[in-house]
């Protein structure tokens, strides 16, 4: 990490800027890897699935769960 003088008004903004950065990757990391419950488009059944293309336990019909990110 950075050397940064707290004091020094330009160097807290980039401080700021740069620990809002970080957490925003490792927020977007995290949530990709976890699975989500949601209803299956298809069956409408509860289903636990990962971001990204995976198959319905269900239905085996195939369910391309995506993550929006706004912020």
């Amino acid at each position: 990490m950075a050397n940064y003088d707290l004091g020094n008004k330009n160097d807290m903004n980039k401080f700021m800027r740069d620990i809002e950065r970080d957490l925003t990757q490792q927020v977007k990391k995290d949530a990709v890897v976890k699975n989500y419950d949601i209803d299956c488009p298809h069956c409408s059944e509860n289903v636990s699935v990962p971001v990204g293309k995976s198959l319905c336990p269900k239905c085996s019909e195939e369910i391309d769960l995506k993550l929006d990110f706004n912020f």
